[in-house]
């Protein structure tokens, strides 16, 4: 028997399957990379090529920096639409929109816009990509280290880790070496408004504020880069041990800088009113722009106005 379909029929068919396929989702593309498995559309190749290829020295520097040897598996799903990256957050803890990327430490999953999403210009994709390893790779070694702590040892204080936010987001920036000329200016400013966010305000959470919230990482990072720079790498690795083995913050920090954590919040802001002036602002990339618009301006309206006097003592001088 002969089936025959019609244009019109064939037409409805057509229209159906590319229902069928739309409502099904974009067609992932996977590929692995080390530790890495991506979930990608295929216009995302280029990119999924270039972060795999720095699969090796992210794991490397991460058991540089945290001891923790075996990375594991992360789910790293990249999406070409803001409605791709909204639907795939869990329910009840959506991010803002002007987020360019997520880690779910827990679940081990990290999931990121496509370049062409993020505002602002070409951003560096590989430092968001560490950036949210390091998400990962800080929460599953202060695990290891909390499941490695033996019997004999002073019982930890608590059975489950509490890492303060400003830890996390800090550590990350520090790690993928994130910090840019725009934190400056905006701890500079708030140094200068007396605007500084206290650390108890970061710690489960940042301001929804958008601004609020970029000045929560700038602190993050500078606390993090204060750390490190002032009592070194070693004690901060024991900083990290400490809360991994289970220890309450204020008492890790008591038993590595030998502080109260008020005291070294103040040190801190200390160091900030010494670091952030009015010369950093001053300095910044767009005050030099600023400043070198202005001058150009400058010397072209005086190059205007002086070829305009010259021009009219020609003319008086300029014989019947």
């Amino acid at each position: 028997m002969r089936i025959i379909i019609s244009s019109t029929t064939s037409f409805v068919v057509f229209l159906f399957l590319w229902t069928l396929s739309f409502a099904a989702g974009p067609q992932w593309i996977k590929r692995t990379f080390g530790p890495f498995n991506f979930q990608y559309p295929e216009t995302e190749e280029k990119l999924v090529i270039y972060l795999g290829s720095y699969y090796k020295k992210i794991e490397n520097r991460i058991a540089e920096d945290l001891g923790l040897l075996h990375l594991g598996e992360i789910q790293v799903t990249i999406v070409s639409t803001q409605e791709g990256f909204t639907s795939l957050q869990p329910a009840g803890k959506r991010a803002q929109q002007w987020a360019a990327a997520l880690a779910y430490p827990e679940q081990g999953k990290i999931l990121m816009k496509t370049p062409k999403l993020l505002l602002g210009g070409q951003p560096d994709y590989k430092k968001i990509f560490i950036h949210e390893v390091t998400h990962i790779a800080l929460y599953r070694a202060l695990q290891q280290k909390h499941e490695g702590t033996k019997a004999s040892d002073s019982p930890p204080y608590s059975d489950k880790i509490s890492i303060p936010l400003w830890l996390h987001e800090g550590y990350a920036i520090y790690m993928a070496r994130e910090w840019s000329p725009n934190r400056e200016v905006l701890l500079t400013r708030a140094v200068l408004q007396r605007r500084i966010i206290p650390l108890g305000r970061l710690v489960g959470a940042f301001p929804a504020e958008e601004h609020l919230a970029r000045l929560a990482y700038a602190e993050s990072a500078d606390l993090i880069h204060y750390l490190i720079n002032t009592f070194g790498e070693d004690a901060f690795q024991h900083f990290i041990d400490f809360i991994g083995r289970g220890y309450h913050f204020g008492h890790a920090c008591r038993k590595t800088y030998g502080l109260e954590l008020y005291e070294l919040e103040e040190r801190w802001k200390k160091h900030l009113k010494r670091r952030y002036s009015w010369i950093p602002l001053v300095s910044s990339t767009g005050m030099l722009w600023f400043l070198t618009a202005i001058i150009l301006i400058g010397a072209y309206g005086y190059k205007k106005m002086t070829a305009r006097a010259t021009l009219a003592r020609w003319e008086e001088e300029e014989p019947d």
